[in-house]
């Protein structure tokens, strides 16, 4: 079975897995370095899955006044996700440079 490891705010997590889940590793990198609100919101975005209860949760973020694609999201309309998604995406930039600098691997869309 293969295995993971995952670095969630510097403990190292172990995770097996049946298949490949075909996520891109800078996710997982980034995902583990948020704060558990933000990794949430952060993880709709970059799976185009957001959701009015998404708007809501990104307002509650310890991270908002942080990162502008929280705010995006937070500020969004409910009856236009997709656009919400979209403009948000586009400031994910800003949480990678933010939290993993001078990395190579700045491929999130």
């Amino acid at each position: 079975m293969p295995k993971m490891t995952i670095n969630m705010g510097g403990t190292e997590v172990e995770v097996e897995y049946d298949d490949a889940p075909g996520i891109p590793e800078e996710w997982v990198d980034l995902i583990g370095r948020l704060h558990p609100i933000t990794a949430c919101v952060v993880w709709e975005i970059l799976t185009n899955h957001l959701s009015p209860a998404t708007l809501t949760l990104a307002q509650s973020s310890p991270d908002w006044n942080r990162f502008t694609a929280l705010r995006i999201v937070g500020g969004g309309n409910p009856n236009s996700l997709d656009t919400v998604c979209e403009l948000a995406r586009d400031e994910l930039e800003e949480i990678y440079a933010t939290l993993i600098p001078n990395d190579p691997r700045r491929i999130l869309h």
